[in-house]
């Protein structure tokens, strides 16, 4: 019944002479046909797929030998195969939306193929985005397609974007090349009418039925295509023939009443009026009729009659504005008036806006302002007519128009629609199919499981971003996969998105508390990302089960220093002293702790030893680096960021804090491009973001920074710097409420950790 509503909406049964063509319920009809049309109106049947088996099968292989190019390479074939053919499985479902999103992803991955491009045209078609489908598919056509398939649709695309001329060409020529395409033949049939190519018509739709058969449901189809273009007298003796080969048969009785108010005679009122009550006798669940029926008795002022047959529509489509509308009129002529007024308050909340709403609004404001005035409202009234004046043609003061001309100002011709008949309509409604979903799931957890050995293989490229994206990838397809949460956050980890280690932990221990690995994974990001009442007993649970690495003994001690038991963190680095007293490690933990702490003599001794037993201790130079920082020599500073970027060019925290230090020397160039190319590896880089967007600020380049300074703070919230600058912005740019909240927020998160307004 969903259908019914679009089309009244659009067209109205009309009394008096109209042009207007015939609203049919399409798309019940074109389903039906299509029954007999299954073998090739959605296409191609979907046959196995061994290219992609063969080719996932070669790209386990690769990853199990370890050939990790070769395998990332591989892999991604499968991503474009699995894609193309979830995209062509979900179109061929219905699903149009879906195999969209399906298909742009293949064609992203590979924009050579034009095959991929074509099953994107249709997928759009059907998703009724015609301009979009007409261009990929004239793109693929171009390129040499000579799929019958492909050129139908290109036809079915310029139909429904009412280029006739273009349309029946493609058609004819689809047409010429799969003769036994039979929905194409109905489509060029619909084009020749809508071209008023009578004689042509006529014989398309005669051959189409030679070769599917003669049936109550062709004729009916056939019919309403006449009727649709005004070629009545051909419209009626089609739907006559269907019902003398079924009496029974949904709309034929409809779509004869209906056109006999078509041809606008008022004395063919009668027979309209016996062709509904015939079509009701046999559907009585029919919405249409009996709507149609109500405005008819309507017309004639037979109130009671037409009350009758309204209450029944308006039980079966409770919601609909139309209805409530004739409701009201039928209830205030007859003196109901207080169903009346609730009826017209009804229709004024559901109508929507369009030509015939603004008409049939002024009129429920005028008939609500007579109403009101009878029931002693005199305030209501006048509002009401101060309404009906502004929305209506009519004046509150005249007299009651004839029922014919109020019917036909509410008629909005069909032709002015942009598209007669849409591809949606033309396919299968989308149906449960057991194989088309068992392949769908199929090339989900095809697509999960290439995303998943991406990952891995970047992982151990130590290309962490790019493993985030893959794993982040495999959750979106599968979010039960197995690991998938966990290899997102170590990968996130490694990559220093803190913010995203944490929540991906976080996930892991909800389903699994008693997971350690994860749990101490999730203390120590917690620790890096500066939470340090968070990581405290997630680090205490993991320390207590068990020998502790030094990296975890260093974050708890660090913790524990920060919450004020100085004898258990003590403690803690008494024993990392004695387990690991050689280890270059220990003093760059160590050294990080005193930095922590606050004693800087201290940190930078330990960082110098950890260098004096490997010069390439990771991160040494880095704290060494923030010391100098900290202390304000700048030149020191950027010469140990250097250092540090030099032994490890992939270390983006080094990178950032090198930007930083160019920045504050006002070599902003060099800063920015430093900040850029961390955003390129890392666009989750939230402080990267920060420094961007503060630097744009101050160069008065006021959009841009705010752009950034919004992504900071939705990337990593719990910062009150970031709130800060953008709240600073925001006054900059006059926009003083969001400015004030920024502000608020950068005072609350600076009362909970203080220090931390301004960087």
């Amino acid at each position: 019944m969903a259908l019914w509503t679009a089309y009244r909406k659009s067209a109205k049964v009309c009394l008096t002479k109209t042009s207007m063509r015939l609203p049919i319920p399409q798309i019940l009809l074109l389903t039906t046909f299509l029954v007999l049309l299954r073998p090739v109106a959605g296409g191609a049947p979907i046959t196995s797929q061994p290219e992609l088996e063969q080719l996932y099968k070669s790209a386990e292989e690769a990853f199990q030998h370890q050939q990790w190019d070769r395998a990332q390479k591989l892999f991604g074939g499968v991503l474009v195969e699995a894609y193309e053919e979830r995209g062509r499985v979900r179109r061929l479902a219905g699903r149009f939306q879906l195999a969209v999103g399906d298909l742009e992803r293949a064609h992203q991955l590979a924009p050579e193929k034009l095959a991929i491009l074509g099953e994107l045209g249709q997928a759009h078609l059907g998703n009724q985005q015609f301009n979009v489908a007409a261009s990929e598919l004239e793109k693929v056509v171009a390129g040499g397609s000579r799929n019958p398939q492909i050129v139908a649709a290109l036809g079915q695309a310029y139909f429904s974007l009412r280029k006739l001329k273009l349309a029946r060409a493609n058609l004819e020529r689809a047409l010429q090349a799969d003769p036994s395409n039979y929905l194409t033949a109905y489509t060029l049939g619909l084009v020749l009418l809508e071209q008023k190519d009578l004689v042509a018509a006529s014989r398309a739709f005669s051959r189409l039925r030679q070769a599917v058969g003669d049936s109550a449901t062709f004729r009916l189809l056939v019919g309403r295509a006449y009727e649709d273009t005004g070629f009545h007298q051909q419209g009626d003796r089609e739907l006559r023939r269907a019902l003398e080969l079924d009496p029974k048969i949904h709309f034929a009785h409809f779509l004869l009443g209906m056109s006999a108010l078509q041809q606008g005679e008022s004395a063919r009122v009668d027979e309209a009026q016996g062709e509904f009550e015939a079509e009701i006798r046999e559907h009585p669940e029919e919405f249409a009729p009996a709507y149609f029926l109500g405005v008819v008795f309507e017309s004639k002022r037979n109130w009671e009659r037409a009350k009758s047959y309204l209450d029944q529509a308006a039980r079966m489509e409770p919601d609909d504005a139309d209805v409530h509308f004739h409701l009201g009129e039928v209830e205030s002529e007859s003196g109901d008036l207080t169903e009346a007024v609730k009826n017209l308050e009804k229709s004024i909340a559901l109508t929507t806006i369009s030509s015939h709403a603004h008409y049939q609004r002024g009129r429920a404001h005028y008939l609500l302002s007579r109403l009101y005035l009878k029931l002693a409202a005199a305030d209501k009234a006048s509002q009401e007519a101060n309404l009906a004046q502004k929305l209506s043609a009519e004046r509150a003061a005249g007299e009651r128009e004839k029922m014919s001309q109020l019917l036909r100002s509410s008629v909005k011709k069909i032709g002015e629609q942009p598209a007669l008949v849409t591809w949606a309509e033309m396919s299968p409604p989308p149906a449960v199919n057991p194989d088309l979903d068992t392949r769908e799931t199929l090339y989900t957890r095809v697509l999960a499981n290439s995303y998943n050995r991406l990952g891995l293989i970047a992982a151990q490229k130590k290309q962490f971003d790019a493993a985030v994206h893959e794993f982040a990838s495999v959750a979106e397809l599968q979010p039960d996969f197995p690991k998938v949460d966990f290899n997102l956050g170590l990968a996130a980890f490694r990559a220093q998105r803190l913010p995203e280690a944490i929540a991906a932990f976080q996930r892991v221990l909800a389903r699994d508390p008693t997971d350690a690995s994860s749990r101490q994974l999730l203390g120590l990001a917690q620790f890096e990302h500066g939470d340090f009442a968070e990581a405290l007993p997630n680090l205490e649970a993991v320390e207590s089960a068990g020998p502790a690495e030094p990296e975890l003994l260093l974050a708890l001690g660090t913790c524990l220093a920060r919450a004020g038991r100085s004898a258990e963190a003590k403690n803690v680095f008494s024993r990392l002293a004695e387990a690991h007293s050689n280890l270059p490690e220990l003093h760059l933990f160590l050294g990080q702790a005193a930095y922590a702490e606050g004693r800087t003599s201290e940190a930078v001794a330990e960082l110098h030893k950890a260098l004096a037993l490997d010069p390439r201790t990771s991160r040494a130079h880095l704290y060494l680096g923030l010391i100098a920082l900290d202390a304000g020599q700048l030149q020191t500073a950027q010469t140990e960021f250097e250092a540090e970027l030099h032994s490890y060019p992939d270390d983006q925290k080094a990178r950032y804090h090198l930007a930083y230090v160019l920045l504050q020397e006002q070599k902003r160039a060099e800063g920015i491009r430093l900040l850029q190319q961390i955003l390129q590896a890392n666009p989750g880089y939230a402080d990267a973001h920060y420094s961007l967007g503060k630097v744009f600020v101050e160069e008065g380049r006021l959009g841009r920074g705010i752009v950034e300074l919004e992504t900071a703070v939705r990337l990593d919230p719990s910062k009150a710097y970031s709130h800060y600058q953008l709240g600073r912005a925001y006054l900059k740019a006059g926009k003083i409420q969001e400015a004030q909240r920024e502000l608020e927020r950068a005072r609350e998160l600076k009362d909970r950790r203080p220090g931390t307004t301004d960087k």
